[in-house]
């Protein structure tokens, strides 16, 4: 399989563990996996597919953040105002909240194993997903 796009990383621990990303050039929501196991994270994701407005939403509230994160990056945020920039937290608030509802169902989905890693311009992540168990 070939690299795809991720469009957004929500949480991220050692990498990312969920967001949404492109699977067969569609866009899904992708969540990480626990392994119980071994008390840790797996690379094992459950995939669901998105609509068009969920993913317009979504890119809305990462671009948002993404603002929020290159001003912190310089300096020019401390921690607490994290998620967004002051004037835009209400409807990052917003945004959340309708994202939940939209994202919130059922555990079915697709399990794949997902690898990420930089694109090769270094403009953001891609993943490659192949056939989980």
């Amino acid at each position: 399989m070939a690299f795809e796009r991720v469009y957004t990383v929500w949480d991220y621990h050692d990498g990312p563990r969920s967001g949404i990303a492109n699977y067969s050039g569609r866009p899904h929501h992708y969540v990480c996996q626990w392994d119980a196991g071994s008390d840790d994270y797996s690379d094992l994701f459950l995939l669901r597919p998105v609509d068009e407005q969920t993913l317009a939403l979504a890119l809305e509230q990462w671009a948002i953040w993404r603002a929020w994160e290159t001003a912190f990056q310089r300096g020019e945020k401390t921690q607490e105002t994290h998620p967004a920039l002051p004037g835009q937290d209400r409807r990052y608030a917003e945004l959340d909240a309708e994202l939940r509802a939209r994202l919130a169902g059922s555990a079915d989905g697709l399990r794949v194993h997902g690898s990420f890693r930089a694109r090769p311009d270094r403009s953001g992540l891609e993943v490659e997903w192949q056939p989980g168990a």
